[in-house]
């Protein structure tokens, strides 16, 4: 199993991990072990994987038992370890050559020297083979199935004819290493079985016809996910229904990854039962600490032992061993042979490759000094040994939820584990509770002890406003009952682990080995009418071509959710509000689209009534943003500005202030389109000094009315609501305003304006409102006006070729006659209203007008329409980001009419259009940018360069696009971390991604592959897609793919061979300088950068630096983009960490 990098492996398995909680409790006899079904004390395996022992004896690692130097495996010995095993590469070269043939048989021979036995584990591949991953040697690349067939037979004949001719020959042999996905892909797949059995074959031949006379050898199966029952069903039925040779059965077993004690415990019970062969623990671990030994971060830290329930310590790793080795010698039958703790002597050092850091140094038996550790002593356990089954952990109660004033009814009983893997109820006395908690929503506690004992428990509880009207929400019956599941109905179940559900035990899981869709739906029928929310978790791996959906239909509606998944046990909650149910019944459901291999966990699904909100359509109401926009003023604008000064506002900080010395007249207004139809309210607030000669009105317009109320002003801070009502929208238009008229030295302040809709429109015609006039009440005239049609007049020549035409404010439409084509296919136009400002290059002009059969009589129609109210907010809230707008949104469509009447829409352009914006708020420059909504509410970077407070980006095609601040928060990497700035910027324009929702693991060594991305969306590289394939390493459907296959075609990048990319390999400083000079080279489109660079470097270690990359470690530390690392080194062969590579790209960037 490789264990380093295993997340991004996670993937390839049913997980099944148990959430718990530590609890300190004391040993409690239950009752005495059965020994009729206990294992052979003298033939029990207490093995060991100690495959990089070689490896650390070459770096000087020493190892010490009680102060003592001595050799490694006299110390296991002397601890009871009376079995080793040893992995077996082909041809490793990732890995210096260690675990090839001949160091295995300088290995076997110690071991055999020492008096121990041997158990050899083929991986038949050049490096780590697991279930993520089984990959030929390259030497058999190309080959045939026969002649595939004949490798495997002839490669491990040769090494058993070794073996047994050095007197070192295997007690036992592994054909394959965690074969759950097959061996040697993909001809090995478990997708073709009689392939697969074929395969195995061999291996299992060869060792036979191999096996010196006299001696007995067995041969076991190895499988990863030991707690995964139909994993093991499902293969072991394949293997039997071939007649595959096999004796042993071996299973990995990390309590972290693999599930409950008892989901091991009793899938050994049922495959010893099923198969009537030896059960075989291959690999177990555990962790002693949570420190890091080395540079490289570990595979197993605080959340992976808070979910097992042991906190690291070396007393833990001891009591988890034993429970391994207890659970397997109690299987039943007598039928468990052993167990192998997988590197308990891999320090610091040595790497999982050849240059990187030891992922596993925590969960070693020794501490980073060499000396051995007590959890070493778990070793001298002997079935039997054990006398009584005891409790050794008790897990939380499964959590309540309930709503507001209904009864709570606590859970009966708690989970116990035991120490032979059993997990039973035990029955829970709970304490007493404040009541009042039961009154309000909100999560509390109750502590409890387990009935007889000195045990504690706990359970939480959770109140909600209203109940929760879906049945089986969380899929705590076990099933799907109450669900309707539609397409490729088996892609989904409902899987038992409480690791792997937001809460409970259950959770609905999906995975395909193929392409899929599906629904999951659940109709509600005899509802009160009246506002819903759906409230759903969901967790699983991401994929960039799977749709995910939360959804709601009623009354011919249909509301969906996009749902991201952020990775594995990464909860995140969706939401659909504003369900208007008026019919009594909503359908809810799930839809999935995904890949073949996509996976993820849908749980705590809620439909719920709420109390409908009041939705103020109004864009900054009351002008927090300290601006004016969106609002318009008209007449005397110098009389008009937003005041910050909270004494003077009705609420917040801001509110809208008028004062001139001289009698003024002027207009503020705000206009919406697209609004449900209704019956609407307007509100503000006022106050402000007492003039004779001052009129001010509230107003709105809407169709022919207008509605209106007088504002009557009564001194300072003297604030009064005014309202509008009965409000009719018929066509989704409306416009609102405040007209004030005044004397010389007259002043006020405005705030808090809503727009809110309060109900339904009868049938017929219009009526003159409520409390408001027919009419306007005064004041200025304003003309919106909607369609500019341009005239040749209009166009300016700009000095460059090309034209600039100014449009009227409010425009939001530009037409563009025929008479006007043959100057702009001359040249570029620029078109400017307001805020914005966007340049058609004559290129796409001409690619319009290839769209007419005739030009006569035709026109271009630009539109530019602002997103404004309630659909912006939605806009904004459905990216699911930190996401705020400095100016406003446009939506943009540019078309072309023929002379006929039909319309040709261009979406995508040959030539990119500039589109310009000015922002009406402050922003931080380092998070701004220009962005465009895709159709999935997700948004994406468009580019974004500031002069004279005006951004300007390319766009390729036509969507709606703003100007947004995007912030992303990190965990791991808050404000005052040093790469804070780098990290916050590339992030916010999409250069580069946290690793789950609030985490980026700045001090994780970046991979070849996320680093070769990062580069080529910051040089904004595309390619031709036909290079990836070049490596065989570099799936096509890997995420990576397009852009090693851009960056390679650039010269950016180089395999680690000719064939291999080694993508989930780390980059080292030295080959991170050479692709930064490179990158820098593209981006300036310059000679060589590293080309005349003789800077002294200043490193103690830059003879370390190979000759290869000097010249451009010398360019990128005169240019300040790599620095030295702690006591003067370079560390050129050391792992560049993400928040490195954040760094240098954003310097490289500046």
């Amino acid at each position: 199993m490789k264990k380093i990098a295993r997340r991004s492996i996670l993937l390839f398995f049913t997980f099944t991990l148990a959430l718990t909680s530590l609890l300190a409790i004391g040993p409690v006899k239950k009752l005495e072990a059965a020994e009729s079904n206990l294992s052979d004390p003298d033939t029990f395996i207490k093995g060991v994987d100690i495959s990089t022992l070689q490896a650390l004896e070459d770096k000087n690692v020493k190892f010490y038992d009680g102060g003592i130097q001595q050799d490694l495996l006299t110390i296991m010995k002397n601890h009871g370890v009376n079995y080793v095993r040893l992995r077996l590469w082909n041809d490793p070269v990732q890995a210096d050559g260690y675990n090839d043939k001949a160091h295995v048989l300088a290995m076997a021979e110690r071991v055999k020297a020492a008096g121990m036995k041997l158990l050899l584990d083929f991986h038949y591949s050049d490096f780590w083979a697991d279930p993520g991953q089984q990959v030929k040697p390259a030497a058999w690349k190309d080959l045939s199935f026969a002649d595939l067939k004949t490798a495997v037979y002839d490669y491990t004949a040769d090494v058993m004819s070794d073996l047994a001719e050095a007197n070192a020959y295997p007690d036992m042999v592994q054909i394959g290493n965690e074969i759950n996905s097959g061996m040697l892909l993909p001809d090995g797949s478990t997708s073709n079985m009689d392939n697969l059995a074929g395969l195995i074959g061999e291996g299992v031949k060869a060792v036979r016809d191999t096996t010196p006379n006299g001696q007995t050898t067995q041969i076991m199966l190895h499988l990863a996910e030991g707690g995964n029952n139909g994993k093991f069903r499902s293969f072991f039925d394949a293997m039997e229904a071939r007649n595959v040779d096999y004796d042993v059965i071996g299973m990995s077993y990390y309590p972290f990854w693999h599930g409950t004690f008892q989901q091991l415990k009793s899938n050994m019970d049922d495959i010893a039962a099923r198969y009537g062969k030896p059960i075989v623990v291959a690999e177990t671990s555990y962790a002693n600490t949570l420190e890091n030994g080395d540079d490289h971060p570990n595979t197993v830290g605080e959340n992976e032992t808070k979910l097992v329930g042991f906190e690291a310590s070396v007393a833990n790793q001891k009591l988890v061993t034993e429970t391994v080795l207890n659970t397997v010698a109690d299987v039943q039958g007598g039928l468990g042979l052993g167990v192998f703790y997988w590197e308990p002597a891999w320090l610091p050092g040595v790497g999982w490759k050849q240059g990187e850091g030891n992922a596993w140094e925590n969960q070693a038996m020794f501490d980073y000094d060499g000396n051995a550790l007590d959890s070493l002593n778990a070793f001298q356990y002997v079935p039997g040994s054990i006398a009584s089954v005891d409790p050794i952990l008790v897990y939380p109660a499964t959590p309540v939820t309930i709503a507001t004033g209904d009864v709570l009814s606590l859970p009966a009983d708690t989970k116990v584990l035991y120490n032979e893997g059993t997990i039973t109820a035990a029955p829970v006395e709970w304490e007493e509770y404040n009541q009042e908690l039961l009154s309000a929503p909100g999560t509390f506690t109750v502590q409890g002890k387990v009935a007889g004992t000195n045990l504690s428990t706990s359970v939480e509880v959770t109140v909600t406003g209203s109940p929760n009207l879906l049945k089986n929400g969380s899929f705590e019956s076990g099933t799907l009952a109450d669900w309707t599941v539609t397409g490729d109905t088996g892609t989904v179940k409902i899987e038992h682990n409480a690791g792997n559900a937001k809460a409970g035990e259950y959770a609905l899981n999906y995975w395909s080995g193929s392409a899929f869709a599906y629904q999951v739906s659940q109709t509600v029928t005899g509802l009160e009418n009246g506002t819903y929310e759906l409230r759903g978790y969901a967790s699983g791996g991401e994929y960039a071509d799977q749709t995910i959906m939360l959804t709601a239909e009623t009354g011919g509606q249909t509301l969906s959710a996009p749902v991201t998944n952020a990775g594995y046990n990464v909860w995140k909650q969706y939401t659909i509000g504003d369900i208007q149910v008026k019919d009594g019944q909503v359908k809810v459901g799930i839809q999935v689209n995904g890949p073949a291999g996509a996976w993820g966990y849908f749980d705590k699904l809620e439909l719920v009534k709420v109390e409908a909100a009041e939705v103020n359509v109004v864009q900054n109401p009351g002008f927090e943003s300290g601006a004016l926009a969106p609002w318009t003023v008209t007449g005397d604008s110098g009389a008009v500005k937003v005041e910050h000064n909270a004494a003077n506002a009705k609420t917040g900080e801001h509110a809208l202030n008028y004062w001139l010395g001289t009698a003024f007249k002027y207009r503020v207004t705000q206009s919406f389109e697209n609004l449900e139809n209704g019956i609407y309210e307007l509100r503000a607030s006022a106050s402000g000094g007492v003039y004779d000669e001052q009129k001010i009105s509230l107003f709105a317009k809407s169709g022919s009315l207008t509605y209106s109320t007088d504002v009557v002003n009564t001194g300072w801070n003297d604030w009064h609501s005014y309202k509008v009502g009965a409000i009719e929208v018929r066509d989704g238009k409306v416009s609102i305003g405040i007209d004030v008229d005044a004397p010389a030295g007259a002043w006020g302040y405005m705030d808090d304006i809503a727009m809110v809709r309060v109900g339904d429109l009868t049938p017929g015609g219009e009526n003159n409102g409520n409390g408001g006039t027919n009419g306007n009440s005064g004041g200025l005239s304003h003309t919106i006006t909607g369609v500019a049609t341009v005239t040749s007049s209009q166009l300016a020549a700009d000095g460059k070729g090309g034209y600039t035409v100014e449009l009227p404010l409010g425009t939001t439409q530009a037409v563009l006659p025929s008479g006007l084509y043959d100057q702009l296919k001359k040249g570029p136009v620029t078109l400017s209203a307001g805020d914005l400002s966007l340049t058609i290059p004559s290129a796409v002009v001409t690619e319009l007008l290839g769209k007419l059969k005739t030009e006569a009589g035709s026109k271009i129609i630009l539109s530019f329409v602002p997103v404004t109210g309630a659909a912006a907010d939605k806009l904004l809230a459905g990216t699911g980001a930190d996401v705020r707008a400095l100016g406003t949104v446009y939506n943009f469509e540019l078309s072309v009419t023929g002379s006929d009447g039909n319309a040709e829409k261009l979406t995508k352009f040959s030539s990119p259009l500039t589109v310009r914006l000015k922002a009406s708020q402050s922003g931080d420059a380092e998070l701004t940018g220009i962005y465009y909504f895709a159709e999935d509410g997700s948004i994406h970077y468009v580019g974004g360069q500031l002069s004279n407070g005006v951004w300007q980006a390319d766009v390729a095609h036509f969507s709606s696009y703003g100007l947004l601040e995007v912030k992303k928060s990190y965990t791991d990497a808050p404000a005052e971390h040093w790469a804070a700035l780098a990290i916050g910027s590339l992030s916010a324009k999409q250069i580069i991604n946290g690793t789950a929702v609030a985490s980026f693991e700045p001090e994780r060594a970046i991979s070849r592959a996320e680093f070769t991305a990062i580069l080529v969306r910051a040089l904004k590289l595309a390619g031709t897609g036909g290079q990836a394939s070049r490596f065989s390493d570099v799936p096509a459907s890997a995420w990576y793919a397009e852009a090693v296959s851009a960056a390679y075609e650039a010269g950016l990048v180089k395999g680690r061979s000719a064939e291999l990319f080694v993508p989930n390999g780390s980059i080292t400083r030295q080959e991170m300088a050479v692709m930064l000079a490179k990158a820098y080279e593209i981006s300036h489109k310059a000679a060589s950068a590293s080309s005349n660079v003789d800077k002294e470097l200043p490193f103690l270690d830059k003879s370390s630096i190979a000759n290869w990359a000097m010249p451009s470690v010398q360019w990128a530390y005169e240019q300040g983009l790599l620095k030295g690392r702690s006591g003067g080194r370079f560390a050129p062969a050391a792992s560049m960490t993400r928040a490195e590579a954040a760094e240098v790209v954003y310097r490289l960037l500046k």
